[in-house]
């Protein structure tokens, strides 16, 4: 898809205000310079708090925040009667099905404009943070994009998921392994996340590299935009391991795997 001033322009209004479009069109085609703020922002983020909040030494705590509004057994009956039209391939579109479960109104080609509106202002502000003991294992936000990676555990129609994630770390001491998502929204963040990120991420713990790795915490970074910067809004955390994140998301999965009766799509 092409990305360009008329793509900003005709974003969803329920995702996008026209002042986001006009912030956007600013940031992402600008007719002057980078100002001060975004170059410090792309060359000396604060790569500490950052990981204070990746490896749980910093305390999130959200008492204003809610759970999201629809309850995972909600979503599994919606599930039940509302299978998947086309099994796609990959975690984007296991996740873009769980997605549609409680945004079934959305065009797909305005949500696949707004998706790419967000990977561009995460590609060109957001850095990857660098932590001493820590090497990068994957990156899937900047240019050229990587290869896609296998997940043999998690088979639709007789071919494993393939996936994308934004960023990977391993700690060269330990083996143990970082997912981050990261994610461009001034929405509010519910303090359990989305469901469709909260499986996008258990997934992506399931490729077969690192599935092996003695822990896998899964990350999903939230970043909001006002007038003049970009700032950090949210961190969610997850554990690979926790039980119920496993139970529900392998719940949503076999839905999404389930081969539909006979005669039916």
């Amino acid at each position: 898809m092409r990305l360009d001033r008329d793509t900003i322009l005709g974003l969803d209004g329920d995702e996008f205000t026209e002042a986001e479009k006009r912030y956007l069109l600013e940031k992402l085609f600008p007719t002057t310079g980078p100002a001060p703020w975004q170059q410090k922002l792309k060359r000396n983020w604060n790569d500490a708090k950052r990981w204070r909040r990746f490896l749980e030494t910093e305390d999130l705590r959200r008492s204003s925040r809610t759970p999201y509004r629809f309850t995972h057994s909600w979503l599994i009956q919606r599930g039940k009667l509302c299978p998947p039209a086309k099994r796609g391939m990959s975690v984007t579109d296991f996740s873009g099905w769980i997605y549609s479960l409680y945004k079934p109104q959305k065009d797909v080609s305005a949500l696949a404009r707004g998706r790419a509106v967000e990977r561009e202002l995460v590609r060109q502000y957001v850095p990857a943070p660098e932590k001493s003991g820590w090497e990068m294992l994957y990156d899937g936000i900047r240019e050229p994009k990587p290869p896609s990676k296998i997940i043999s555990s998690l088979v639709v129609d007789g071919a494993p998921l393939r996936g994308v994630p934004d960023l990977v770390f391993r700690e060269k001491q330990s083996g143990r392994i970082v997912i981050v998502e990261v994610k461009a929204s001034n929405r509010e963040v519910p303090s359990d996340g989305w469901p469709n990120l909260r499986a996008q991420l258990w997934a992506y713990a399931r490729i077969d590299d690192w599935r092996g790795a003695p822990q896998v915490l899964l990350v999903g970074e939230v970043w909001g935009f006002s007038s003049d910067k970009i700032f950090l809004q949210e961190t969610l955390r997850w554990n690979r391991d926790d039980a119920t994140f496993q139970r529900e998301n392998q719940e949503f999965f076999d839905l999404y795997s389930r081969r539909a009766p006979s005669g039916h799509v």
